[in-house]
């Protein structure tokens, strides 16, 4: 049985979803969620096939959410009240999207789309590449905490850091792992927020408290980490911070 992820803070239009399917002479599972935290819990237990995901939401948005997750197993519908949303993307990236408000008519031309569909949903990589020329960055990250994700806001966190093979989210209190590796991680942070100082770390450049200079050059953080900084990205540090 096709299972279907409903991805919407509004009661309504996920009822209005359910109403739609109900209407299908298909059988399916169908879950739900108010919230990308939600959406990530239920598409790392459950494995939907299908998700449509609203963009607009509170805590954790559609976007957050495809920026954090990492190979997709599951064909992607935006459905969204905002056509300047990356329209272009989610034409070249998503198997579709429908506009709020939509009718039987159209919600089942995208739901034919998911459920006729062969193509790889290797399509949420090309999204998340659109995004970031486009220059949408995560606001937020998503880390464990015990068996629970958390929401960290990218403006409260110190650095990135990888070691023994995990990537680490640190902030003035926790240090958090986090799923993806820090390689992957560079290109949705905001370049002017965040830099690469190091092949092992990244550093949110408004925490640097101060700079040890020298042939091992290090930034101080404001919690008193000390972060190295590799000799290629000496010259980055001279010119973005020393310079000002």
């Amino acid at each position: 049985m096709t299972k279907i992820l409903i991805v919407d803070d509004e009661l309504l239009s996920r009822k209005k979803i359910r109403r739609f399917l109900d209407q299908r002479s298909e059988s399916f599972e169908i879950l739900e969620a108010s919230n990308g935290v939600e959406a990530l819990n239920i598409i790392e237990s459950n494995h939907p096939d299908i998700v449509f995901l609203d963009i607009e939401m509170p805590e954790m948005n559609g976007m957050d959410l495809i920026q954090t997750i990492g190979t997709p197993r599951f064909k992607l519908i935006f459905q969204t009240a905002y056509s300047e949303f990356a329209v272009e993307a989610f034409e070249k990236n998503a198997l579709d999207y429908i506009l709020k408000p939509f009718n039987q008519e159209r919600f089942d031309q995208a739901l034919d789309k998911g459920l006729e569909s062969t193509t790889s949903p290797q399509q949420l990589i090309g999204l998340t590449d659109t995004l970031t020329k486009d220059e949408v960055y995560l606001t937020k990250v998503v880390v464990k905490r015990g068996m629970k994700n958390t929401l960290i806001p990218v403006e409260d966190v110190l650095w990135f850091k990888s070691e023994n093979h995990y990537t680490y989210v640190c902030t003035k209190e926790f240090e958090y792992i986090y799923s993806e590796p820090l390689k992957d991680l560079t290109a949705k942070l905001n370049p002017n927020q965040f830099m690469q100082v190091h092949r092992n770390a990244i550093v949110n450049s408004q925490y640097i408290k101060d700079i040890i200079q020298g042939d091992n050059m290090k930034l101080v953080l404001d919690n008193g980490a000390e972060v190295p900084v590799s000799r290629s990205n000496k010259k980055v540090i001279k010119e973005r911070i020393l310079q000002h």
